[in-house]
């Protein structure tokens, strides 16, 4: 997942398209906004934070050949029956495994 703060004078899809090119490399062909969420409280404190509302989108990227940034250690892509799987140790922020299970295609 990645993720960042949109700048006071920045939009929300400039954000999102110059985080994914900072931590993942790659650039967004399609992009699609899917749910918005306020995080619970262990989460904000995780991240140490006041608040924090968290915004999904579905992307497609140019390619999938992630060059990552210095702040991740791995990256890979998961689908609907991966992200079931996921060992309870992997955290996610509250709703992040049902937002992705609902996740629809580009339509």
């Amino acid at each position: 997942m990645a993720g960042g703060r949109i700048d006071q004078k920045g939009s929300l899809l400039k954000t999102l398209k110059r985080e994914v090119r900072e931590e993942l490399g790659v650039n967004l062909k399609r992009i699609k906004k899917l749910f918005k969420v306020a995080v619970d409280k262990e989460y904000v404190e995780f991240v140490n934070q006041t608040y924090l509302l968290l915004i999904y989108f579905l992307i497609e990227p140019d390619n999938f050949k992630f060059k990552l940034s210095k702040e991740h250690k791995e990256a890979r892509w998961v689908g609907k029956e991966d992200i079931k799987k996921l060992p309870k140790n992997v955290f996610l922020p509250t709703h992040t495994k049902e937002i992705i299970l609902k996740a629809s295609t580009f339509k």
